[in-house]
C-alpha cells in the first residue's frame, strides 16, 4: 500500500483533476482502503467548497510547492472572472445594439 503522506500530497491535484489516469486510479484505490485518507480528502473538499484552507500534512512535511499550486488556482479563477466579464459585456452590447436598432440589416443580392 502506498504511503499516506504521498496520497495526501496528491489530494489537491486529484481534487482539481490534475493527475494522470494512472495516479487517479492509484489514489482511488488507496482511498477505498484507507479511512484516514478518505477523511482527509472529505475535509479538503469541504473546506475547498467553503473557501477555507486545510493542512493535509503537518507543516514540516507539507508539499513544498503548495504556494505554486495556490497561485495557479488563483490565476485560473482570475481567468474565469475575466472571461465572464467579457461575456457579460458582449451580451450587454448586443442587447443594447438590438434595442437601439443600431445593427443594420444587410440583404444579399
Amino acid at each position: 500500500m502506498i504511503n499516506c503522506d504521498i496520497i495526501k500530497d496528491m489530494l489537491p491535484l486529484y481534487a482539481d483533476g490534475a493527475v494522470s489516469s494512472a495516479s487517479c486510479d492509484m489514489i482511488q484505490k488507496h482511498l477505498m482502503k484507507c479511512q484516514n485518507c478518505r477523511k482527509a480528502y472529505a475535509l479538503y473538499r469541504k473546506n475547498l467548497r467553503s473557501g477555507k484552507t486545510v493542512e493535509l500534512l503537518p507543516k514540516e512535511t507539507a508539499y513544498p510547492y503548495a504556494g505554486v499550486v495556490k497561485k495557479i488556482r488563483l490565476a485560473k479563477a482570475a481567468e474565469h472572472a475575466v472571461a465572464l466579464g467579457l461575456a457579460v459585456t458582449a451580451v450587454i452590447g448586443i442587447v443594447s445594439a438590438v434595442k437601439n436598432k443600431t445593427i443594420v440589416k444587410r440583404t444579399i443580392k
